[in-house]
C-alpha cells in the first residue's frame, strides 16, 4: 500500500491557474444571468404580446372570452306606505340580480410603423336568469340617498 499524501489534492486548488478558470467561469455566469438572459426573456416577451393579425395574443385580446359577471344587490323599502307618511323606512336586502358583460374590439387602424391600434370597444349586457333571484320584471322601491341627504340640508 503506497503511502499517500493528503495534501495533494489540495494543490490543484491553490494555483494561479485555478484563480484564472474560477474568474472566467464566475465571469460567464454573471455575463449569462444578467446579460443573456434577461435579453432573451425581452425579445420572447415582445415577440408573444405584439398584437399581430391573426396570432393568439391578438383573438385573446379582440375577443375576450373569459366571463364577467356583474352582480347587484338593492336595499329594497318594504313599507313604502308608512315612509311616504314621514315613518322609518324598513328595508330588505334582495339579490343578487346578475348580468353578463361580453367585450369585443372593433378595429378602426392599424399603423405598423407606430406599432399602434385604434380600436372601438363594444360592451353588451345579458341578464342571466339562472344566476339571479328573481326577473328583470321585479319592482324594488329604492332610498334616493342623495336627495334625502340634499333634502335635509336645506330644511
Amino acid at each position: 500500500m503506497k503511502n499517500r499524501n493528503p495534501y495533494k489534492a489540495s494543490i490543484l486548488f491553490a494555483g494561479p491557474a485555478f484563480t484564472v478558470v474560477a474568474a472566467a467561469l464566475l465571469g460567464f455566469c454573471l455575463l449569462l444571468f444578467y446579460v443573456v438572459i434577461p435579453a432573451v426573456i425581452k425579445a420572447l416577451i415582445i415577440k408573444e404580446t405584439r398584437l399581430i393579425n391573426g396570432t393568439d395574443t391578438w383573438n385573446k385580446w379582440t375577443d375576450v372570452k373569459v366571463p364577467i359577471l356583474i352582480k347587484f344587490y338593492f336595499f329594497n323599502v318594504t313599507n313604502i306606505e308608512e315612509a311616504d307618511r314621514g315613518g322609518k323606512f324598513q328595508v330588505r336586502e334582495v339579490g343578487p340580480y346578475v348580468w353578463e358583460e361580453k367585450r369585443s374590439k372593433q378595429i378602426v387602424a392599424m399603423d405598423e410603423e407606430e406599432d399602434t391600434v385604434t380600436y372601438k370597444e363594444v360592451v353588451w349586457y345579458y341578464f342571466r336568469p339562472d344566476l339571479s333571484i328573481g326577473s328583470q320584471e321585479d319592482t324594488v322601491n329604492i332610498v334616493n340617498i342623495p336627495f334625502i341627504v340634499r333634502f335635509l340640508q336645506k330644511y
